[in-house]
């Protein structure tokens, strides 16, 4: 490939029902865009219930907005690869990736927040000259609510609850050439339920944090398995769509908060953390047909995906 970062727009099946125009960049852009309709509607109704709940309790409650720096990696239960052969695995490198939260709390602890997550990446695996791969392209919408609780003098416990919506594509690309293109995809659109704490410590100048979110999803997985063994042997494998399939996320972070306070009652605060996160039934493994070992390479069971990494952030309260 010419530049990898055009993987989604450079795939073709080479036969009927072709599926690319589901991927082209004219319905990304309707992607993109609805996107940002759906956080300006959420950040409206986040600026009303803020004002709605300020107008019950005392108005010194405050604003945050924190930008975050994610930097992961794409990982999977079955192995990054694109095929069942020795020399068909591969590893992803840290990928930087933006989220970006938005929320108000009240005095009394009860909050409102908004983030959104949007994390591309693409390594070659096999023969990368020919363009050879995996992709992967994800994105999360939360709206969440939460409440802060004093546990102990030097303990706090925040519980949250709320709504995701999730987008995800996988691509494997093994030997994408004019004659032998084998192409497998798992492309997911849902919604889901979301429920998790966080617990932090007043330690000498900041607070140290763990924190654990659990989403339950319902969408539906569009899967593409078509395999190209050259000389004419073309076997479609598999394309089907499952509606109302089930993943589910977990997510677990470790980190540290160090904040300042700044003239009017603002404070900004700088976190550093550990994440990791385990999406399951999101993908297939790979296994082998037994009569076309290493050529028709077939979907078996349910496989799980994840990302992990460090994360870098900051922010300001107000």
């Amino acid at each position: 490939m010419d530049d990898a970062r055009d993987w989604r727009f450079k795939w073709s099946m080479n036969g009927t029902d072709n599926p690319t125009h589901r991927y082209s960049p004219s319905n990304r852009i309707m992607r993109i865009m609805r996107i940002i309709a759906r956080i300006i509607v959420v950040i409206a109704l986040v600026t009303a219930g803020g004002q709605l709940m300020a107008q019950e309790v005392d108005s010194s409650g405050y604003w945050f907005a924190n930008a975050e720096a994610t930097f992961f990696r794409y990982l999977r239960a079955d192995g990054v690869r694109v095929g069942t052969g020795s020399d068909e695995s591969g590893s992803f490198a840290f990928e930087a990736a933006p989220r970006f939260t938005v929320g108000r709390v009240t005095p009394s602890g009860c909050g409102l927040r908004v983030r959104y997550w949007d994390f591309e990446a693409f390594t070659g695996v096999e023969d990368v000259a020919e363009g050879d791969g995996i992709g992967v392209d994800t994105y999360t919408l939360d709206v969440e609510l939460f409440q802060e609780a004093q546990l102990t003098q030097t303990m706090t416990m925040e519980c949250f609850f709320g709504i995701r919506h999730n987008g995800f594509t996988e691509r494997m690309l093994d030997s994408p050439g004019q004659f032998d293109q084998d192409i497998r995809s798992h492309d997911f659109n849902g919604l889901g339920a979301i429920i998790g704490a966080e617990f932090r410590w007043d330690f000498f100048w900041g607070e140290p944090f763990a924190r654990i979110r659990g989403v339950a999803l319902q969408g539906d997985l569009f899967v593409i398995n078509d395999d190209d063994a050259g000389g004419g042997i073309r076997a479609p494998l598999e394309h089907r769509q499952a509606r109302d399939v089930l993943p589910t996320v977990i997510e677990i972070a470790i980190g540290y908060e160090y904040g300042h306070e700044i003239s009017f009652g603002r404070r900004v605060f700088v976190q550093f953390a550990y994440e990791r996160q385990i999406w399951f039934d999101y993908s297939h493994s790979l296994v082998s047909d037994l009569d076309f070992p290493f050529i028709f390479e077939q979907f078996g069971a349910p496989s799980s995906v994840g990302f992990g990494g460090m994360v870098l952030s900051a922010g300001m309260e107000w």
